[in-house]
């Protein structure tokens, strides 16, 4: 019992050496430590050591400390971790940053107080546990509780975690100025428990999905601006995707772990592309960085299996640990900054080399060669119609291409195709459409029926075909003549006697009736 007794003192002894063995820089004032973090600009983190503090917790903008006024700008990680008996606290505007864990375990939390909304969204946290959110699930702004949440419009970037965990937040409006929305900022918030399954759209920002993973083809639709962090953060499943003009970002973790994912289409309005975004993308294999992008933060497509990457002149910063490719054009005399790289062998436009073999990061590529911009093999966009008409364009690597389909006088576009993907959608009142960037296998493919929605042909022995939607139907046939459709891939998609007949989905179908054969679109 003495031995027990030595070794529980000895144990509080340590723990109350490890609470007060701050550093030498710290100091308290009021109930809380704090250290210096710029004794130029006078700024402070609070440093707290203690679970004991317990009800309303007010942390000052400001202390003073020598006769010197310090800013209170960042709470440490784990400052009130475990402080079960602390009820709620009140953030200043002053602070920008809260560290990972600095909340965890505060069971007794009820509520978070701020004084501004701007500057709640541009805290950053170190983790979910970071935003007292997490225990308390409800926001008071100058005391009164955030149901309705309406973003200021000088709010760019909403940061990781903001509202984590909101449960009163029923509603959000995001104005046009945000161009990028963190990880899980509005998960388990009661505005996104109230969402039916599917993908979530919170004005035209999309935020990913609730429910199922998605698989297979994924559609971005038109009219969404961003695609916000960890959107579909590990959704193996997913095989395509098509990113639609109107987005101009592209999240954090936004497609992190899609070890599926073996084709995503980057339009040429995105101008950034998160960290991590492509992280751990395995089965892709190549990609085309548009002309509009600036900036590819750091991990974006490490872990990808790309062999040939090429980045457009546009392209300003790369963040580190991008190393995705087995061979990277660089187009932009100038390396970009932020110290990544993409692969071993890089190719530079000329003149450039030496800027390259000094860079930070670039300058450890294994290879660095110099190339003349026009010695680069242009991709040809072969465009295809039926009855075998083909189109080919020589168009520059990355191109985006600007097309009007006219039909001709009785016709309309029944369908447009890119790289296999249906994308009629896409097109305007005008008939205008904007390729995604073209790669060397490029592939545009249109249909057209007639204008009334139909298509007739007469056959050598006055049978008539006729299509209209996704129904065919044959004329002055017998009876019991045999009918057969296939499809381009040479499936059988019918074989009866039936002389009317719908089919499953749009394409160019083969037909024979009477020994005679015909083509036709629906």
């Amino acid at each position: 019992m003495k031995h027990l007794t030595k070794l529980f003192r000895a144990t509080i002894a340590i723990a109350i050496m490890l609470c007060v063995a701050l550093p030498t820089f710290a100091f308290q004032s009021g109930d809380l430590y704090y250290t210096i973090i710029d004794e130029t600009n006078k700024t402070v983190e609070v440093y707290n050591c203690s679970s004991s503090i317990t009800g309303a917790l007010s942390i000052p903008s400001s202390v003073t400390y020598n006769s010197t006024t310090y800013s209170v700008t960042s709470i440490d990680s784990y400052a009130f971790s475990g402080c079960t008996g602390l009820t709620s606290v009140t953030i200043p505007n002053s602070v920008t940053s809260i560290g990972g864990s600095a909340f965890s375990g505060c069971t007794g939390l009820t509520e978070v107080n701020i004084t501004d909304l701007s500057a709640w969204c541009k805290i950053d946290f170190g983790s979910s546990e970071a935003n007292p959110l997490y225990y308390a699930k409800k926001l008071k702004l100058n005391g009164t509780e955030i149901k309705d949440l309406v973003i200021p419009n000088d709010i760019t970037e909403i940061n990781d975690y903001a509202f984590y965990n909101c449960t009163g937040l029923t509603s959000i409006t995001i104005p046009n100025s945000v161009t990028s929305i963190g990880s899980f900022a509005f998960y388990n918030t009661g505005w996104y428990n109230n969402q039916p399954d599917g993908i979530l759209y919170l004005d035209n920002c999309c935020l990913g999905y609730k429910g199922n993973r998605p698989t297979g083809t994924l559609s971005i639709k038109e009219g969404t601006r961003l695609i916000g962090g960890s959107a579909f953060y590990y959704c193996d499943g997913l095989t395509s995707v098509t990113i639609p003009n109107s987005v101009t970002s592209i999240g954090d973790y936004a497609f992190r772990g899609c070890t599926g994912l073996t084709s995503v289409t980057i339009p040429n309005s995105v101008t950034s592309i998160g960290s991590f975004a492509f992280y751990g993308c395995s089965g892709l294999t190549s990609v085309t960085i548009p002309n509009s992008v600036t900036t590819i933060g750091k991990y974006a497509f490490s872990g990808c299996n790309i062999s040939v990457l090429h980045l457009p002149k546009s392209v300003t910063y790369v963040g580190e640990y991008n190393h995705c490719a087995d061979v990277c054009y660089c187009y932009n005399p100038t390396p970009p900054s932020g110290g990544g790289r993409t692969s071993d062998r890089l190719f530079v436009p000329k003149g450039s080399l030496m800027a390259y073999a000094t860079a930070e990061g670039w300058k450890d590529a294994e290879q660095i060669l110099e190339f003349e911009v026009d010695d680069v093999v242009k991709p040809i966009l072969t465009i295809a119609y039926p009855e075998g008409g083909v189109i080919k364009q020589t168009v520059d690597n990355g191109e985006i291409l600007m097309l009007q389909i006219v039909p001709a006088n009785g016709w309309k576009c029944n369908s447009v195709t890119f790289n296999g993907i249906d994308v009629t959608n896409q097109l305007d009142a005008n008939g205008n459409y904007n390729t995604p960037s073209i790669t060397a296998d490029s592939q545009l493919s249109i249909v057209f029926v007639k204008n009334d929605g139909g298509v007739e042909s007469t056959l050598a022995n006055d049978i008539k075909v006729c299509v209209n939607g996704n129904t065919v139907t044959i004329l002055g046939a017998d009876e019991f003549d045999d009918v057969e459709i296939y499809n381009t891939s040479g499936i059988n998609v019918y074989n009866g006697i039936e002389k009317s007949i719908t089919l499953d989905s749009n394409g160019i179908y083969i037909l024979t009736v009477e020994g005679e054969t015909f083509k036709f679109a629906m």
